[in-house]
């Protein structure tokens, strides 16, 4: 079930999804993984938590080993909304590489590119530049991004550890974030000349300005792509209205990120065969919109 949500430099961002699904803390004695079965495993368990107060049904359990150096433990699919990009990458990250933390300066280090060309044969990153800030842009490669998610995809009848259907894992844990993403894009996309502009823009200001800070980027933007009165005015500039699940300002700088570096048409491609395997009616209603 590898889709959108892991992909954001996807993919950045730390919320409260990293206490509630990403608790597997780096261990000095954690080994990487071993294979492919092993890593989707990891990444799976990101969506699960120690406790059943927050899951919806308690009566999906696992045994898992949540936390480093600690016995395995029951765990339960986790709620919608609980569910972030940020949280999603970070699980994603540290499936492969168990070094990585939850600092992002710690993510494409060696380890990661090690593991990943073990496992996968490719290497994720196609390059890393310096920008003005000191810091770096990751261009993904979009042969590798979708050799990925079709070597770790699973189709919502196939059971995760024999336990329950991913159907019913996707429904508790993540579909309400799902369909708030399709719309999301959908809105982003009816208007493809004022995406190019800002994208054109984040381009130019990371290239150029010393003080440029990509995840502020949106705060001035947002009126460039969405019509004003789709926005709430905060003090000088305009906001996209608060989702239900996560933030648009996420969303929007995924979509901007991967469409500089040519990845977005492939990153949409894996994201609508989640949408049409696991949400046909979120699929028929956003199909021709991206």
């Amino acid at each position: 079930m590898l889709n959108v949500y892991c992909m954001k430099s996807v993919f950045l961002y730390l919320s409260a999804c990293f206490v509630l699904l990403c608790s597997s803390i780096p261990s000095e004695d954690k080994k990487p993984p071993a294979n492919l079965k092993e890593l989707h495993e990891r990444f799976m368990l990101g969506f699960f938590v120690g406790s059943p107060d927050y899951s919806k049904d308690s009566t999906i359990v696992v045994k898992a080993k949540l936390y480093a150096d600690e016995p395995e433990l029951k765990a339960y699919v986790a709620d919608q909304c609980q569910s972030m990009i940020g949280g999603f990458y970070g699980a994603f990250q540290q499936a492969i590489d168990e070094k990585a933390s939850y600092s992002w300066q710690d993510w494409y280090g060696k380890s990661f590119s090690n593991n990943y060309q073990r496992l996968l044969s490719t290497n994720l990153i196609k390059k890393s530049v310096d920008i003005k800030s000191g810091t770096k842009f990751n261009y993904f490669d979009e042969i590798a991004l979708e050799k990925t998610f079709n070597a770790l995809y699973k189709k919502p009848t196939e059971k995760f550890k024999g336990v329950a259907t991913y159907q019913r894992i996707y429904d508790i844990s993540v579909k309400g974030y799902g369909i708030e993403v399709a719309d999301f894009i959908a809105k982003v996309m009816r208007n493809k000349k004022g995406f190019e502009k800002v994208t054109a823009l984040y381009k130019k200001q990371m290239e150029t300005s010393e003080e440029f800070y990509g995840n502020s980027y949106p705060d001035k933007t947002w009126q460039t792509i969405f019509p004003l009165a789709e926005l709430e005015k905060d003090g000088d500039y305009y906001n996209y209205p608060q989702l239900k699940c996560g933030y648009a300002s996420d969303i929007l700088l995924m979509l901007i990120r991967r469409n500089i570096d040519g990845t977005l048409p492939t990153l949409l491609k894996c994201f609508k065969q989640i949408l049409q395997d696991y949400d046909k009616t979120t699929f028929n209603s956003y199909k021709d919109t991206f």
